[in-house]
């Protein structure tokens, strides 16, 4: 357990992410207007309020943040390497606890997921994400959006 940490982005993070990004995250990227695994990355944080990384001891596994709307909720992503499967149980145990703390700021998290990516997909499903119907086709895949709420009760 202590060999896992969530820090603060730290570019090289980035850089790091971006040169072993999963090809499914590098698919999404591609379909939502990035050209390039790292200009997604770069993208992404500096349109976040925080972004950090979750690692394996000194190794990035994955990147992540939130950009806040005017609504109250945030867009939520995540961008990993294929070394996530070989560290899934911490993966999934931090990830419960970074949904915890972004659920106390927002009323809702939210983002578009390619539904042939079934590995996140299903890890969305285990944080409790419901998913839209309708589907939009990017580059020739249904997307759908999934929403987060709060539970205020």
């Amino acid at each position: 357990m202590a060999d896992y940490s969530i820090t603060m982005y730290m570019p090289s993070d980035g850089d790091y992410i971006a040169e072993h990004m999963r090809e499914m995250d590098v698919f999404e990227c591609q379909a939502v207007g990035y050209p390039t695994p790292l200009k997604a990355i770069k993208g992404s944080v500096e349109a976040s309020a925080e972004a950090w990384t979750f690692c394996y001891k000194t190794m990035p596994l994955c990147v992540f943040g939130h950009v806040p709307d005017d609504c109250g909720g945030a867009v939520f992503w995540l961008l990993g390497t294929d070394d996530v499967r070989r560290h899934k149980r911490e993966f999934m145990r931090h990830s419960k606890i970074v949904k915890a703390r972004m659920m106390e700021k927002y009323k809702y998290l939210t983002n578009v997921v390619c539904m042939d990516n079934k590995e996140s997909v299903r890890w969305l499903k285990w944080l409790g994400a419901e998913f839209q119907e309708e589907t939009a086709m990017l580059m020739g895949r249904p997307f759908s959006r999934f929403y987060m709420e709060r539970s205020d009760g």
